[in-house]
């Protein structure tokens, strides 16, 4: 129990420390999840309430620029492309917001397309991640 309370204090701690810094991105903001109930990622389990926190602080903790080329989903001769997935957010009011993502890139709302800052790091695998975290996995 002593192992869990500790646990607790310092994720508490963490997220005191870089919870309150400046958002890394301009997609995943405290606004964009304010009335998000459920996270659902395409191949995972959907998250929702206290599961969604370890998703939700990967996503905010992403460094994004801003980009012009977008995800395609079928490649120059019409055919589907492989590698493209879709993360999904419903709001407590109904609606839903889908996102579609490959290994780098994320094409937002409005038409805005992301990349992630950092060419090493893979968004899939670190959503995965996040979503295992929140399903109690290692």
């Amino acid at each position: 129990m002593k192992k869990l309370i500790c646990l607790f204090l310092i994720a508490v701690m963490t997220f005191g420390l870089f919870g309150c810094s400046k958002s890394n991105n301009e997609l995943f903001t405290d606004e964009f999840f304010e009335d998000v109930v459920s996270i659902d990622y395409f191949g995972e389990e959907s998250v929702s309430g206290k599961q969604m926190e370890s998703v939700i602080k990967y996503l905010k903790g992403l460094k994004l620029t801003e980009t012009d080329e977008r995800i395609r989903t079928p490649d120059e001769n019409g055919d589907h492309l492989y590698g493209i997935y879709a993360i999904s957010f419903s709001k407590d009011d109904g609606a839903e917001i889908h996102l579609l993502c490959n290994s780098a890139k994320i094409n937002g709302l409005d038409n805005d397309a992301y990349s992630l800052a950092d060419e090493n790091e893979d968004f899939i695998a670190g959503l995965k991640a996040a979503f295992n975290k929140a399903h109690g996995e290692k």
